[in-house]
């Protein structure tokens, strides 16, 4: 029903537009369009995926996080392998020079979603375990988390840095306020991986050279600034997002009530603003805003009313991993029309379904709204 809805819109905003007299390329804003409901589409596979898996909590928990843990050491062997050898491709190559690597990842801001996503949850999982520090059982979480924090350092973008420095602050900052309850077991956990972590940093420095390890680090850290000076605060901070939301927004407001309504399209533009939430308001209108928007929206509201119902260190990582996603989509993109990274977007909502949930049969995705236009 949901992609129905959003379809009908689509069609509309695009028949709207035609009948308007502009002129576009079909194939793009498709193509575009598509993308967007992959995710979606995606949501409610993972979903039934999950909820059929659900019939011992404890044990769909663990399962879920051995993907998590798995998935973040795969991704970040495939950030510092490449670096070790100096291949694979670098993730800006600009007026500035070269600097930061993403190994064969399609873009430097696909996989910083996955970690911003990923990273509070393995952290999360490490630290909640009842397990010894350094046993057998804790090597792969340990090493999840401390290999998702290099990678991120390594990948360079500002967002990055943002992810690795937001989501090991917030949840030391956990395990500080959970001292007087949980007592110190959690804070000893979280100070052997700051240990681990810098134990494999070391260990990356000593096999590259630490002169190139930290030239590189500080290349990256200090681009932003050397931009800002040179360039303004703008390029620094939204790499010109701003000026390219500008010249949409101009079309869109210059559109008339068309395309207030409608939008303008993915296909008058020549390239894309990379502010999510901007991009389906201006290409798709009012109309195809609230299509696509209403199910994250009504998402978030119920993910925001179970949270402080079941307040716990794995419910405040998804808490973490997806509020900064959603300031990630809304800065800088690459989530919702990104089939990569919003995938594991939308495998972090369904999870958090199934985690609040009482029953798998609670966690279904059903608007009282929604349900009664249907049955009506």
């Amino acid at each position: 029903m949901t992609l129905i809805i959003m379809g009908a819109a689509f069609c509309l905003s695009i028949a709207m537009l035609m009948l308007g007299g502009v002129k576009l390329q079909i194939s793009v804003d498709i193509k575009y369009f598509v993308k967007y409901c992959y995710n979606i589409a995606m949501l409610f596979a993972y979903l039934a995926l999950m909820r059929n898996m659900c019939r011992d909590k404890n044990e769909f928990i663990e399962k879920v996080f051995f993907v998590v843990k798995f998935t973040c050491i795969v991704c970040a062997l495939g950030i510092i392998v490449p670096y070790i050898f100096s291949i694979g491709y670098y993730t800006y190559a600009d007026r500035l020079g070269l600097r930061g690597c993403r190994g064969y990842f399609y873009s430097g801001n696909d996989i910083t979603a996955i970690f911003t996503i990923l990273l509070p949850l393995t952290i999360a999982y490490f630290l909640k375990s009842s397990e010894p520090v350094f046993s057998k059982k804790s090597l792969i979480p340990i090493l999840s988390a401390s290999l998702s924090i290099i990678a991120l350092l390594l990948i360079g973008t500002k967002t990055a840095f943002i992810a690795v420095i937001g989501s090991s602050a917030l949840m030391f900052l956990f395990t500080l306020f959970a001292i007087p309850k949980k007592g110190t077991k959690m804070l000893t956990r979280a100070l052997a991986l700051i240990l681990v972590t810098l134990v494999l940093f070391a260990l990356l420095g000593c096999i590259v050279g630490f002169d190139r390890l930290l030239f590189e680090l500080h290349s990256s850290a200090e681009a932003p600034s050397q931009l800002a000076q040179s360039e303004g605060s703008e390029i620094a901070l939204l790499s010109g997002r701003s000026y390219k939301l500008h010249y949409h927004v101009e079309k869109f407001l210059n559109g008339g009530v068309l395309a207030w309504l409608f939008g303008i399209g993915r296909s008058t533009v020549t390239s894309i603003i990379e502010m999510e939430l901007f991009e389906v308001f201006i290409y798709y209108g009012l109309v195809g805003a609230l299509a696509m928007l209403w199910l994250y929206v009504w998402l978030a509201v119920e993910f925001i009313k179970a949270f402080f119902k079941n307040f716990d260190i794995i419910s405040f990582a998804l808490l973490i991993g997806i509020g900064m996603t959603f300031g990630y989509l809304t800065l800088a993109g690459h989530v919702l029309f990104t089939v990569t990274s919003g995938q594991y977007f939308v495998l972090a909502i369904a999870f958090s379904r199934l985690y609040f949930a009482k029953s798998a049969e609670e966690a279904a995705i059903r608007p009282k709204l929604l349900c009664k236009l249907v049955k009506a």
